[in-house]
């Protein structure tokens, strides 16, 4: 039987959606930077290494949800010297 090649992506999408929806639901939020990398820390974590670090470097990566394109994400250098 062939294995489905997004099964690993979906069950990525599957955690980190219901973790947003779990945020959403929280009464209190504020928009500092230890509040960014709490929020990114409890979405990635047990996905990626990095959860809830700041990145010093750029990316791209090819979103499986976007047919292979990517976002456009902020320098590296940018986010690390904004905190």
């Amino acid at each position: 039987m062939d294995k489905d090649p997004f099964k690993e992506y979906i069950k990525e999408a599957d955690k980190v959606s219901a973790r947003i929806a779990a945020l959403l639901s929280e009464k209190a939020f504020s928009f500092t930077p230890n509040e960014y990398l709490s929020i990114h820390r409890k979405l990635f974590t047990g996905i990626y290494s990095h959860a809830g670090c700041i990145r010093d470097y750029n990316i791209t990566k090819k979103e499986w949800v976007l047919d292979g394109a990517t976002v456009l994400y902020g320098s590296g250098a940018f986010e690390h010297q904004s905190f």
